[in-house]
């Protein structure tokens, strides 16, 4: 896409990444998808919010509740899309990071998490399943899901939501039908 990048230093635990020029490349790409015959009328709504949001932002002003510019990984993302796919990107990453702030549903979330396994056959310090009443077998907390119940989750979400997460608390190679 037309962002030009910078180069990425590496600071600890954050990654600071310089983009030359990338907000204004960002806000032409934004108003080039307006147009594009492609993008959805919900599309363009968020789409607009966003170009708003990042005049504000030059201007020094606020931003409320509803507005969103892009975080430097959502910026790396759409530096890789397709032209036809911003819309539905931006929309996507509205719906994620705005909806629960905003208190607003829509009939299917922007993300699902499926949990395939809850067993895990690690024991990391920093994750509640050292905590032996979630990882005891027969407290009911842990187990693997069938191949159907899974099929019929994608079933129900497909073409409806834009991202599917596939973990949760376990490690999901664990559960056989993994590759299925």
């Amino acid at each position: 896409m037309g962002a030009t990048m910078g180069k990425s230093i590496a600071k600890g635990f954050q990654e600071f990444i310089a983009f030359a020029d990338s907000e204004q490349s960002i806000r032409r790409e934004l108003v080039t998808a307006t147009q594009n015959k492609y993008t959805t009328e919900k599309e363009k709504g968020v789409l607009n919010k966003v170009i708003d949001s990042y005049d504000k932002q030059d201007q020094s002003q606020p931003l409320g509740p509803e507005d969103f510019v892009l975080s430097p990984h959502e910026v790396a993302d759409f530096n890789e899309l397709e032209p036809a796919e911003v819309g539905r990107y931006l929309r996507y990453r509205y719906a994620y990071n705005k909806f629960p702030d905003l208190h607003i549903t829509e009939e299917y979330p922007p993300c699902v998490q499926i949990e395939i396994a809850s067993v895990c056959n690690y024991r990391c310090t920093m994750c509640f399943q050292v905590d032996s009443q979630l990882t005891d077998k027969n407290h009911g907390h842990m187990g693997l899901m069938k191949l159907d119940m899974y099929k019929n989750i994608i079933d129900q979400i497909e073409g409806h939501v834009e991202g599917v997460t596939l973990a949760s608390r376990g490690e999901p190679t664990l559960n056989k039908n993994f590759v299925q």
